[in-house]
């Protein structure tokens, strides 16, 4: 039955921080003198430092022009070996991380794909 109470008051304490936004560390020290043993609790001065930077990107279903014209180009010209070594930006890859380098490749290979089988299947209309 303790541990019940002991737990309930924890939470109702959590709550009324929430509700009122209010990290200070009398109450905080006041929970871990009752004998809490939180990790959020006993390393909130840890947890205040900790920030996040986010980055914005735009995300479209559509594929460039240019990207589509250079897919196209290669395609006219039969150059079926390494396509994405010519569809890549040289400038971009070469300041990317290795990780990056890959999910970068990754999502070269992806976009040639779809671009490729988009332009199959209308040749394949078009013969009908």
């Amino acid at each position: 039955m303790g541990k019940l109470t002991n737990l309930k008051s924890l939470a109702n304490l959590a709550k009324q921080r929430l509700r009122n936004k209010d990290y200070s560390a009398t109450q905080i020290s006041n929970s871990i003198n009752h004998g809490s043993n939180s990790y959020f609790l006993k390393n909130i001065a840890t947890l205040k430092k900790l920030s996040a930077n986010t980055e914005f990107i735009t995300i479209s279903n559509t594929e460039d022009v240019e990207f589509v014209k250079k897919v196209i180009d290669l395609i006219q010209n039969n150059i079926d070996l390494n396509p994405i070594s010519k569809l890549k930006d040289a400038n971009v890859y070469d300041n990317l991380s290795d990780i990056e380098k890959q999910a970068y490749i990754l999502k070269l290979s992806e976009r040639y794909n779809n671009v490729k089988s988009n332009i199959d299947n209308l040749k394949n209309v078009s013969n009908l």
